[in-house]
């Protein structure tokens, strides 16, 4: 991973550092009471005043719209840095089913693995099963 924090990337992880035990939920979107990985990114995005749009009634199977989602809001990179987004496959791995926010010490993510929210390493499990790295719009264009 590359670690180039500029101001913005440092406050998208700062932002996303708030939610760490934060408790798991299916679809949930509250800090503090409950999310999961899509609902971190959507939240993060929505205290960064980012234009991100939130999905809902996805399935905890994968079904192809994670991808399609992140396809048409972010911009798809090819270099890891802190404040990227990983997409990752988790059971079928040809289909996504996990997203995580990079920072300069791992990933900070929602599973469903996980009781609450965590920051971790990235490990080189985490790394085989990555699909794309993305980047918020606004980050792709300032910072």
């Amino acid at each position: 991973m590359e670690v180039i924090t500029t101001p913005l990337r440092l406050q998208v992880m700062a932002i996303a550092r708030k939610y760490v035990g934060t408790p798991w939920h299916h679809q949930g979107r509250v800090i503090g009471v409950g999310i999961d990985c899509i609902g971190l990114l959507v939240c993060v995005a929505k205290e960064m005043g980012f234009q991100l749009q939130d999905v809902v009634g996805y399935p905890l199977e994968p079904n192809g719209t994670l991808d399609n989602n992140l396809y048409e809001q972010m911009d798809a990179v090819d270099i890891i840095k802190p404040a990227s987004i990983g997409m990752f496959w988790t059971q079928q791995k040809d289909k996504a089913q996990h997203i995580a926010i990079f920072t300069d010490y791992g990933l900070i993510q929602a599973h469903l693995g996980s009781d609450n929210v965590i920051e971790t390493r990235y490990t080189k499990a985490w790394d085989n099963r990555l699909m794309q790295v993305f980047d918020f719009k606004e980050v792709t264009s300032n910072g």
